[in-house]
C-alpha cells in the first residue's frame, strides 16, 4: 500500500469536517464555537441540514462569518445516505466526523492533522466524554460508551469497528472500502463500515485515539436519555 506521505513530516493535510444535524439549533452552536477556537483550522466544514425547522439556518449564517462552512439541505432519510451525500460533497483528503452535539478540545484538529501527517493508511477514532461532567446521567452514558470501546479495542490501540461521532477517515479509504450501506445487517452504518474494512483491507486499521477528544453534551436528565434511546436522533429515518 502506497499511503506513505512523499513529501514527508512538512506536507499540510486537508480536512472536511462533516456534521449531520436537524432541529439541535442550540447543540450545533456550541459545536461550531468550539471549532472556531480551534488552535489550527479546518479546510472546509460540511452541515447537512436534515429538513430543520428551527433556528439552524441562522446558526450557520452567523458561524459562515468565521468558518469555511458549506450547508447542504438534504430530505435524505437515514444516516448512511446523508453520510454518503457528504461524503459525496466533501473536496478534501481527510473526513473528520462529529457529530452535531460534540464540543471539541482546542488542539482537536491539530492532533488530527499530525497524526496524518506521514501516512493515510488507516482510520482514527477520537475519544468522546460526555457532559455536563458530575452528572448521573452523563455518567451513564459515558460508562456504556467506554464498555463499547472495551468491548473492541485490541493489540493495544487498535478498534475492530468504528463510531461516527468523532473519526477521522481518508477520502481514498472511502472510496476502497465504498460507500456507508443502508442495508445494517449486522450493525448500524459506522459499524459495519468498520468490518468491511478490517474484512476487505487489513493492511489498513482503525487508531483509537485518547488525544483526539471530543465532549459530547446532552445527557443531562432521565427523560432526555429515555428518549434518545427508544426513539433514536432526531435524523429522518
Amino acid at each position: 500500500l502506497n499511503d506513505v506521505n512523499p513529501q514527508g513530516m512538512n506536507r499540510r493535510i486537508s480536512l472536511s469536517i462533516i456534521t449531520l444535524t436537524k432541529n439541535r439549533a442550540g447543540l450545533l452552536e456550541k459545536c461550531l464555537y468550539s471549532l472556531k477556537d480551534q488552535l489550527v483550522p479546518s479546510d472546509e466544514i460540511i452541515i447537512v441540514n436534515n429538513n430543520s425547522s428551527d433556528d439552524t439556518q441562522l446558526v450557520l449564517h452567523k458561524f459562515k462569518q468565521f468558518l469555511p462552512v458549506r450547508e447542504f439541505n438534504s430530505k435524505l432519510s437515514g444516516y448512511p445516505n446523508l453520510y454518503n451525500f457528504a461524503i459525496s460533497k466533501s473536496t478534501k483528503e481527510v473526513l473528520l466526523f462529529l457529530d452535531d452535539d460534540c464540543v471539541a478540545t482546542k488542539n482537536y484538529i491539530a492532533e488530527i492533522r499530525d497524526r496524518f501527517k506521514n501516512k493515510q493508511n488507516f482510520v482514527l477514532q477520537g475519544k468522546t466524554v460526555s457532559l455536563p461532567r458530575n452528572n448521573i446521567f452523563s455518567e451513564i452514558a459515558e460508562r456504556h460508551l467506554n464498555n463499547w470501546v472495551n468491548a473492541n479495542i485490541f493489540e493495544g490501540n487498535k478498534m475492530q469497528v468504528i463510531d461516527n461521532r468523532n473519526v477521522a477517515i481518508p477520502k481514498k479509504i472511502i472510496k476502497k472500502v465504498g460507500d456507508f450501506s443502508s442495508a445494517m445487517k449486522v450493525g448500524s452504518e459506522d459499524i459495519e463500515f468498520g468490518m468491511a474494512l478490517k474484512q476487505k483491507y487489513p493492511d489498513y486499521y482503525i487508531s483509537y485515539r485518547r488525544d483526539a477528544l471530543v465532549g459530547r453534551s446532552g445527557r443531562r436528565y432521565l427523560k432526555y436519555g429515555i428518549r434518545l434511546h427508544w426513539n433514536g436522533y432526531p435524523i429522518a429515518r
